[in-house]
């Protein structure tokens, strides 16, 4: 889910586990069953609103990073008033009175992974491929599925029944998208407006969600309401209110896809409607779609660059419990041509076949000299000039690059992934997920 979307989407949500208040539930269906696996640490979690954590036993020492209420961290060391953690940018202190040791169990070890399914155009392959070769690594599916309309209907966008019934057969569960989203004017922010404002079209969505579940025998849904009015913002809050509490006793799992940001804003456009604090209180689990740091409406640079990506999660953290948190990663990239200041999106594959092509030319057999590697950002681009002359720049994501984020879903104690989207992405990323989302 990017703000030009690529086309429609769908999201492979992983992760059914863990529900809030829920820890009698034994399964969401019959083929999922509901157990954690713990990791044999010794942690620690942070009772203090916000806890710094500093380079040396010192508060006048710098400080390293914050974490807030609810983080769960690794001990490493301690002294009388100290405990020594991991952080992100390495071993850090936070002073004891600010946190309590938890018992080994009690910090997860397993991770969730969540894949967004969508297709270009009807017949488009790539995803249904990626998910028949990679289901082993996937713990939900959730196409995008279901627009909704002004009056608070819904309407599936076409049948699911053959991605619903291979990931049925997997075992998996199925969390279908709820969006705004129109194929040819991309997110509408007025038809969700006047849903928002009106306490009976609000009343009917969160009834026809309800119903569509129950019918279709679904596990759960993500709402995924995109380039809102910032001024919807409590509007959108009373509404994730509404259809938890009508959701979560039902035994539905409820998820959110939202913008990444570093800071709030409420009244900026796009990112200010979603307030990630109030929000997280109405889910199971908060989609922070941590791509598109530069996108097709904007200058050439990196997807998700490492530096923006922690920036992101620190912030979400401010805010929310690392257990609520699944973290975006992007399977594309975009060709920029600085000639018309325009961007095109570009899959893995043709990416690859970019670099050959250029390659061949310069008479090599080595990528190297072709794909370069971002030493700040940590991730790889290349730049050509095109059979017209034209300069171009592109940046992308591979197996290389995932792995230092999924570093950060470790080191930060996220839930797992969310990966836009199934068909884009380089293969080898699903070895790295198996390796080191264990």
């Amino acid at each position: 889910m990017q703000p030009n979307l690529l086309a429609v989407t769908a999201l492979i949500i992983l992760s059914l586990f863990n529900y809030t208040n829920r820890a009698d539930i034994q399964s969401i269906n019959n083929n999922v069953p509901i157990k954690n696996t713990y990791t044999e640490v010794t942690a620690l979690r942070i009772t203090g609103e916000t806890a710094n954590a500093y380079l040396e036993k010192d508060v006048a020492s710098p400080v390293v990073t914050a974490f807030s209420k609810g983080t769960r961290l690794k001990i490493l060391n301690s002294s009388e008033d100290w405990y020594q953690v991991t952080t992100a940018n390495g071993p850090a202190w936070v002073r004891k009175w600010l946190a309590t040791p938890t018992p080994e169990n009690e910090v997860p070890k397993k991770k969730y992974v969540v894949a967004y399914y969508a297709e270009n155009y009807r017949g488009d392959p790539l995803a249904y491929t990626s998910m028949q070769e990679n289901s082993n690594a996937l713990t939900a599916l959730s196409p995008f599925l279901y627009q909704v309309s002004s009056d608070g209907n819904i309407r599936e966008k076409e049948s699911s029944f053959p991605i619903y019934n291979f990931i049925n057969s997997k075992g998996l569960p199925f969390i279908p998208i709820i969006h705004n989203h129109d194929p040819k004017t991309g997110f509408d922010k007025e038809i969700i407006h006047n849903i928002l404002v009106s306490p009976e079209k609000r009343g009917a969505l969160v009834n026809n969600i309800l119903k569509m579940l129950q019918e279709r025998d679904y596990q759960g849904i993500n709402i995924d309401f995109e380039n809102l009015y910032p001024e919807d913002r409590a509007y959108l809050n009373l509404f994730m209110k509404e259809l938890w509490e009508k959701l979560e006793p039902n035994g539905f799992l409820v998820t959110m896809s939202v913008p990444a940001k570093t800071n709030d804003y409420p009244s900026s456009d796009w990112i200010g409607a979603h307030d990630y604090g109030t929000l997280s209180k109405y889910v199971n689990y908060m989609m922070i779609m941590t791509y598109d740091e530069h996108n097709s409406a904007s200058s050439p640079g990196p997807i998700a660059s490492i530096g923006w990506v922690k920036k992101v999660i620190e912030y979400a953290l401010s805010q929310m419990p690392p257990e609520k948190i699944l973290l975006g990663i992007a399977g594309y990239g975009y060709d920029w041509d600085l000639t018309l200041n325009t961007a095109r999106t570009r899959t893995f594959s043709n990416t690859l076949e970019l670099a050959r092509s250029l390659a061949k030319e310069k008479g090599s057999s080595s990528l190297d000299e072709i794909i370069r590697w971002d030493t700040t950002a940590l991730v790889p681009h290349i730049t050509y000039i095109d059979s017209n002359g034209k300069a171009h720049e592109v940046w992308f994501e591979n197996a290389r690059s995932l792995m230092h984020k999924l570093d950060l879903v470790n080191q930060y104690r996220l839930s797992g992934i969310a990966i836009w989207r199934l068909g884009l992405e380089d293969p080898e990323i699903w070895q790295q997920i198996q390796e080191k989302l264990r």
